[in-house]
């Protein structure tokens, strides 16, 4: 299986900042976003969304950088917020389940 030695940041053909760590470039990738104003990929607009809500934790009150946002709920489109429910749902489920086989035991 391969192993990436880095990750490279790179915006419109220029190398912006290369890192050993996966989550730190998307981390960059996603800062960069709000340092210059862009609006997330149309393509990948959900992902860069549903990235920002959960685990940035960044919930705006108004505006979206998801340029596919139509349908809203509490501001993130309908489709985030059942992805984020459904996580905590596997999170909450595992959790219950590791309680059990540690109870058994």
């Amino acid at each position: 299986m391969y192993e990436a030695t880095y990750y490279y940041v790179v915006a419109e053909g220029v190398i912006i900042c290369s890192t050993t760590s996966a989550s730190q470039a998307v981390t960059v990738l996603y800062c960069l976003f709000f340092i210059f104003n862009m609006e997330f990929p149309q393509k990948a607009g959900h992902t860069w969304e549903f990235l920002q809500r959960y685990f940035f934790q960044n919930n705006p009150e108004e505006g979206s950088k998801n340029p596919k946002k139509k349908v809203q709920f509490g501001n993130a489109t309908a489709r985030v917020n059942s992805f984020i429910r459904d996580v905590v749902r596997y999170q909450l489920n595992e959790v219950n389940l590791e309680e059990e086989e540690a109870d058994d035991l």
